[in-house]
């Protein structure tokens, strides 16, 4: 039988119980279990009564011009997912970084193509690459929250829960970085419980709607992911790309192939906080 089906529901109570703190952080810097992690990120039930869930699900939920995650339907804090606007405006995201490898080249896009984007930047890497992340900002973009450490949050104790969202959002100032009322949580993955730490930390959940990296792995070339991502972006769309953490070569090339194609096009890529502002016109 595959290890994952005997051991499954073992790690789950124990990620899930938060009277074992040192197990469950434990368990989730093992490299054996991250193959459950995955397996249970997919499924999206990590917390036992509070089921956790990820910010890009479909955006059939409806709050005036906000397009939200429906599985967090009563919930004020609900993941932005996309927006109704009547402009040729987009987001473009980026998770993990600052990265050295790849941010540099991805600011370099985005000046060349006229565009700006949103960093759900990780507060440690902030530390390591403070000049990078002033460099960002100074571009014109946005730096927001995306945790400290990038930890999977509904399985943390309140405390580790609150830290990393507050350790986070306090390196960005500490790095003299514009301030943001944006998060992201780590894998778009979120509760209620996680949901209420971030708003009573003034902060608003942002997911998306639209994924670099799925259309690459869904591609046979980076050209054929480009044209294929283009196609389906609409105004008011929100895009998840990464420029940190694991290799993302690829990502780059895509984007430089994807930023022209938005533009013939005549579609505008914006931060999400300048998308946001587009939501107030009157819906469509």
């Amino acid at each position: 039988m595959p290890r994952e089906r005997v051991s499954q529901p073992v790690i789950w109570l124990a990620l899930a119980a938060r009277s074992v703190p040192r197990v469950r952080s434990l368990l989730l810097r093992l490299g054996l279990p991250c193959a459950l992690l995955a397996s249970a990120l997919a499924a999206g039930t990590l917390v036992p009564g509070g089921r956790a869930v990820h910010a890009a699900s479909r955006p059939v939920l409806a709050r005036g011009n906000l397009l939200l995650a429906p599985d967090h339907a009563g919930d004020p804090n609900n993941a932005i997912i996309a927006v109704k606007t009547r402009r040729p405006l987009v987001a473009l995201t980026f998770d993990d970084g600052p990265d050295p490898r790849y941010t540099p080249a991805v600011l370099r896009l985005l000046r060349a193509n006229h565009a700006h984007a949103t960093f759900f930047v990780i507060g440690e890497r902030v530390r390591a690459h403070r000049a990078l992340g002033r460099a960002t900002a100074a571009a014109g973009n946005e730096l927001a929250d995306h945790t400290w450490s990038h930890a999977l949050l509904p399985p943390l104790g309140d405390r580790a829960l609150r830290r990393e969202v507050a350790a986070g959002q306090r390196e960005l100032a500490v790095a003299g970085l514009p301030e943001s009322a944006l998060f992201r949580p780590p894998h778009g993955y979120f509760d209620a419980r996680v949901s209420r730490v971030v708003a009573r930390a003034g902060l608003r959940v942002i997911g998306w709607n639209q994924v670099v990296e799925r259309e690459l792995r869904r591609a046979r070339t980076v050209s054929q992911a480009a044209a294929a991502l283009a196609s389906k972006v609409t105004p008011g769309s929100i895009i998840l790309a990464h420029d940190g953490r694991h290799n993302r070569s690829r990502t780059v090339a895509m984007i430089a192939r994807l930023l022209p194609a938005l533009r013939a096009r005549g579609l505008r890529v914006v931060t999400v906080s300048r998308l946001l502002r587009a939501a107030a016109d009157r819906p469509r």
